[in-house]
């Protein structure tokens, strides 16, 4: 499996020489492929809108199959995003077990969390500025939240400092502090 992603990779590269493939095992059994390569051809080995990087995972999970193992491509990940839509429980409560998950594989400020733009999928405003506001209790002002509709940017930031109220919250607009 290294030696298709190497192959693959420096078929690719500007720089053939600056591509490595490490090959790490997991605990659980995992194959982890990390892929390191000058930062001039980073783009290429991602491709427009991630295809290349794509393609490669697609062949190695098929030379995965064929070798009885489970294997990922890690191409040096900058942030990991973390979708809190995903994280709620079918009662729209945060999942603190998923966070303690989370924290135990990759650090919180190598997180971005994305909240909802727009009550969605049955949402509500008042879920999304709860998510924001317990991220910043959970994880501190500086925690990386993403994906804000342009017109909450200010509550937020106030939020954040500890002088803004939620107005949208259930609450009718307390503070939460």
């Amino acid at each position: 499996m290294k030696e298709l992603i190497e192959y693959i990779a420096k078929s690719l590269a500007s720089m053939p020489d600056e591509v490595t493939v490490t090959e790490i095992s997991e605990e659980d059994g995992q194959v982890v492929l990390r892929l390191e390569c000058a930062e001039d051809d980073k783009g290429k080995l991602i491709g427009r809108q991630g295809r290349v990087a794509q393609a490669m995972r697609v062949l190695l999970r098929v030379r995965a199959v064929k070798d009885d193992v489970r294997a990922s491509l890690d191409m040096g990940a900058w942030k990991v995003t973390v979708d809190c839509a995903e994280i709620r429980s079918p009662e729209g409560e945060i999942r603190q077990d998923l966070f303690d998950a989370l924290l135990k594989v990759a650090k919180q400020e190598d997180m971005i969390f994305e909240v909802w733009a727009v009550p969605i999928w049955g949402g509500h405003t008042h879920q999304i500025r709860d998510a924001e506001l317990w991220l910043i209790n959970q994880f501190g002002p500086e925690v990386n939240i993403a994906n804000l509709q342009h017109n909450w940017v200010f509550a937020l930031e106030a939020l954040r400092r500890g002088v803004g109220i939620n107005i949208n919250s259930k609450t009718g607009g307390l503070d939460y502090n």
